[in-house]
Parts: C-alpha cells; sequence; structure tokens
C-alpha cells in the first residue's frame, strides 16, 4: 500500500520536468487510480482525508481530462505530491 503512494509521488516529481505528454497521461492514469484506491479503502475511517482524494482523483482523470497550462500544473502536482507523502507519513505512524 505505501509503494503505491511512493510511486506516485515519484511520477508526480517527474512531472515537475519537461516530459513526453505520454508521460503525463500515465502518470494522470497512476495518480487518479491511487486516488480512487484510498478514496475506496478510507472512506468509512475519515471522510474528509477520503473527499480530499475524491477531488484528486477528479482533477487528475484521464476520461474527462482537466486542461491547464504547464505553469497552473506544477503547484497542484506539488501540492498533490504533499498529499500522497502526508498519506505516507500517516501509514508509517500506523503500523
Amino acid at each position: 500500500m505505501k509503494y503505491l503512494y511512493i510511486t506516485c509521488c515519484i511520477l508526480l516529481l517527474g512531472a515537475l520536468l519537461p516530459m513526453p505528454y505520454g508521460y503525463y497521461q500515465f502518470m494522470r492514469l497512476a495518480v487518479c487510480g491511487t486516488a480512487l484506491y484510498h478514496i475506496f479503502k478510507e472512506y468509512s475511517h475519515s471522510e474528509n482525508i477520503a473527499l480530499v482524494s475524491c477531488g484528486i482523483a477528479l482533477l487528475y482523470n484521464p476520461v474527462f481530462t482537466v486542461h491547464f497550462s504547464r505553469e497552473a500544473w506544477l503547484p497542484l502536482n506539488i501540492l498533490t505530491l504533499i498529499y500522497f507523502g502526508y498519506l505516507i507519513l500517516k501509514i508509517k505512524d500506523e503500523k
């Protein structure tokens, strides 16, 4: 479970660099899938955290894409990276 969040953090770090468009499509799929997984896993424990994951899943969904400029995506990617980092630390504290 923790490795899923770590993988997304690495992908989000890579998105801060100029990459081919296919990389961003793959990253959106991975981040959206991880956020959806977290929603279904955590909804009964913490609805607030699940709502943040819902927003991330909607923002990064690969089907109905949200189009922003690269400059607008950079802070969104950083905030998402911080959120997944928080989830990694939360999992570490629980074990």
